[in-house]
């Protein structure tokens, strides 16, 4: 039943396009609301139900050994409030889509498009509380850079860190903002030749994480994931998504209204977006996981903002409208290859199937 919201976001997106929607916040509050309701009241649905289900219903009494510290404290407040697990989830929902997506919105100056993408990609993961939760802070980072204020950014990091782990390796982005184009392509380049030596990094990566306190090791997840994937046809899709969006990136680069503060945005955006390919490598060839947890970053978040501002900085419609057709090629691809469908389908959520039982993986 997700596809419903996509359909829907993606007609207010396509009419975004042919003209300028009013009462822009109106149609965002009630499309948000509405999917929260519809994701946050669900049952026995998506990546990891079983894991968050038993130990919220432990959590007043029993810490779960893996767990990042910020999880750990929030689940036990609520907990102790209520043993009602639909209330935490709702809570929880409403936190990760209407952080996730109003600073989105926010970032992108109100596009449609950039909440069409969002819509078609994230809620396939909103099972994986831990990492959605870290997501929000890491978007609020992504805002807090735009704006230079590196405050804000550390403290965000640092708030994603002690949900998922996972957001230290995003550290070091606030000083590529405004970087020139030819040092964001070396970058690029050095980063591409060092993910050869990825298995290394994985090791000071563990040293991190311990002097943070935190009892996780990455170590056992060297080898890579290729026997579960199609690396050629991977790649091709990685190639086809990132030369698209370079595409356009050079059409707004080339337009009229486009200033330094315009384009340091796109080449941002556009820089993690390209990260996503490293990752996809690193993830195939050396490390299990890496790309389907690191990807959600880039492919998910940094993609719906790119996506979004070259969508406001366009200037004709025609354009408007080839990128609009370019992100739905972008959701398509993306729908085919989503694996374990059985977990979403049929829908089922406390007012719906309230006692369909399905095997959980």
């Amino acid at each position: 039943m997700i596809e419903s919201f996509i359909i829907i976001s993606g007609i207010i997106a396509f009419l975004s396009t042919l003209k300028e929607i009013k009462s822009k916040n109106i149609i965002f509050w009630s499309f948000t609301i509405l999917l929260v309701m519809f994701d946050g009241l669900r049952w026995e649905m998506g990546t990891d139900w079983g894991n968050y289900f038993e130990y919220f219903s432990v959590a007043d009494v029993f810490v779960q050994p893996g767990f990042e510290p910020g999880f750990i404290l929030y689940t036990s407040i609520i907990r102790n409030i209520t043993d009602n697990y639909s209330v935490y989830l709702l809570l929880t929902t409403a936190f990760i889509y209407i952080g996730i997506f109003y600073t989105v919105f926010k970032i992108t100056n109100y596009s449609f498009l950039s909440l069409f993408y969002l819509t078609a990609t994230l809620p396939w993961y909103s099972g994986s509380l831990r990492q959605m939760m870290a997501c929000v802070f890491f978007t609020l980072a992504l805002k807090a850079t735009i704006n230079k204020k590196i405050v804000q950014f550390l403290l965000f990091i640092m708030l994603g860190l002690m949900f998922h782990t996972t957001v230290i390796v995003f550290l070091p982005i606030y000083w590529l903002y405004g970087m020139s184009s030819a040092a964001l392509l070396f970058l690029f380049l050095l980063l591409t030749f060092g993910s050869i030596f990825s298995r290394n990094l994985i090791y000071m990566l563990d040293w991190v994480v311990h002097y943070y306190g935190f009892n996780k090791s990455f170590s056992s997840r060297i080898g890579g994931g290729l026997e579960l994937s199609n690396p050629i046809l991977g790649f091709l899709r990685k190639i086809f998504t990132l030369t698209g969006f370079i595409v356009f990136s050079y059409i707004t680069k080339t337009s009229n209204n486009m200033d330094d503060d315009r384009w340091n945005k796109i080449k941002f955006t556009l820089f993690l977006s390209c990260m996503s390919i490293i990752l996809y490598y690193v993830g195939t060839y050396h490390v299990e996981h890496v790309s389907s947890r690191l990807d959600i970053y880039t492919s998910i978040i940094a993609t719906s903002i790119l996506i979004g501002l070259l969508d406001r900085f366009f200037n004709k419609r025609s354009n408007k409208i080839l990128l609009y057709f370019f992100v739905m090629a972008l959701i398509v691809v993306f729908y085919s290859r989503l694996e374990f469908m059985e977990l979403f389908h049929p829908y089922s959520s406390i007012f719906y199937n309230y006692d369909l039982h399905r095997d959980l993986f």
